[in-house]
């Protein structure tokens, strides 16, 4: 069975990233309209597989911090929302939550089995998001990182209004991969330059 992790989906990331896209598109002349549906799409993949929302807790307690959620996360019922037992003012310090913690509250929350698949992204897929999936790696679990569900999704946006073709590139893959996927990412972008 397919189960979702998304680690740190704040508001504040979203909006950053969103404003970003905007001024790329305002500034190419690209139909706003064009975009502004997208965002909600990052987060509307595998809506019918079970989710595991991670975010930084309230200062003290070891309760997810559920105000710093972005608003384009539509919360379902089968959902669970966990706490990293890190307090947002320290993530911004890059004090990094115990991932064997975070991975003993997904395993339990989402009743995850040895044999199931853990589809793992968020913000920033190249930080806590990786920490995490090798984390479950590394504990045996089947792990696959799904970049459309990342900070990456803005990335392809941009590329897109900016008439970059991503699709040879994969986003979806085994954590394991990530080298090799970089890599010929590399080859891909430096054989379209010459």
């Amino acid at each position: 069975m397919k189960k979702v992790v998304i680690i740190h989906p704040l508001q504040e990331y979203t909006k950053y990233f969103e404003k970003e896209v905007m001024f790329t598109a305002n500034n190419c002349d690209f139909p706003v309209s064009k975009i502004e549906k997208e965002f909600d799409i990052i987060f509307s993949r595998h809506e019918n597989l079970y989710r595991a929302i991670i975010l930084p807790s309230e200062d003290t307690r070891d309760k997810p911090d559920t105000s710093l959620l972005t608003e384009r996360i539509k919360l379902r019922e089968n959902d669970i929302v966990l706490s990293d037992s890190n307090p947002y003012k320290k993530l911004k310090l890059f004090i990094y939550p115990k991932w064997n913690e975070v991975l003993k509250k997904v395993v339990y929350g989402l009743n995850v089995k040895k044999s199931d698949t853990l589809i793992v992204g968020g913000f920033m897929l190249d930080d806590c998001v990786e920490k995490f999936a090798w984390c479950a790696k590394k504990h045996g679990y089947n792990v696959f990182i799904d970049e459309l569900i990342s900070d990456y999704f803005y990335l392809y946006l941009k590329g897109y209004i900016l008439g970059i073709d991503t699709s040879p590139f994969t986003k979806f893959y085994r954590i394991e991969d990530k080298q090799k996927i970089i890599q010929k990412r590399r080859k891909i972008l430096f054989d379209s330059k010459n």
